[in-house]
């Protein structure tokens, strides 16, 4: 998965190899604009829309996106579907889906620019995520090693299921990412 940058002095875009919305990516350009020191800056991705606005304080960065972001959110019969500008997830509880999950995954993102298959376990108090990424355009499947979208979408199912507004969401390296939801009109 690659990301290329482009008009980078005035409204810079971040566009994916696939066209697809990257999380990881968007954090990536954010540290970029951010380090050079800069207190916040504000750039466009690809699969999205609006624009992300990105901010530094006391040495954590922060992206943000608007509730647009956020197109439906489906009931599925192995979970939920996450449906996000520029990427779709299936979130899961379960280890095993019954087919294979590239097979499913093929067949989930025909339609999408990005796909994941997001299994979500929670241990003490903390959630894992553990993701299965197909983009279609460049027919790359990746088991991440972190992923910021699929943080976000299950930050989303969580707070749909009334756990609450902030997150702590272990990636699979066993990194952190904390995801709050402020839900603005």
């Amino acid at each position: 998965q690659v990301g290329f940058i482009s008009n980078l002095k005035n409204n810079p875009h971040l566009d994916m190899m696939g066209g697809e919305f990257c999380g990881n990516a968007s954090r990536c350009l954010a540290y970029e604009f951010l380090s050079k020191n800069k207190k916040s800056a504000v750039f466009s991705v690809s699969g999205y829309g609006g624009k992300v606005s990105c901010a530094a304080k006391n040495r954590q960065i922060t992206i943000t996106l608007k509730n647009d972001f956020l197109e439906n959110i489906n009931s599925h019969v192995l979970g939920h579907e996450v449906n996000l500008q520029g990427i779709s997830f299936l979130v899961t509880s379960k280890k095993n889906i019954g087919v294979d999950p590239e097979v499913f995954l093929r067949k989930f993102a025909s339609e999408r620019s990005a796909a994941g298959l997001l299994r979500l376990v929670k241990k003490g108090q903390n959630y894992y995520i553990f993701p299965l990424i197909f983009v279609p355009s460049t027919n790359t499947l990746v088991e991440e090693s972190a992923c910021a979208s699929g943080s976000i979408a299950a930050a989303l199912i969580l707070n749909k299921l009334k756990q609450g507004r902030i997150f702590n969401i272990i990636q699979p390296s066993g990194k952190n990412f904390r995801v709050q939801l402020l839900f603005k009109k």
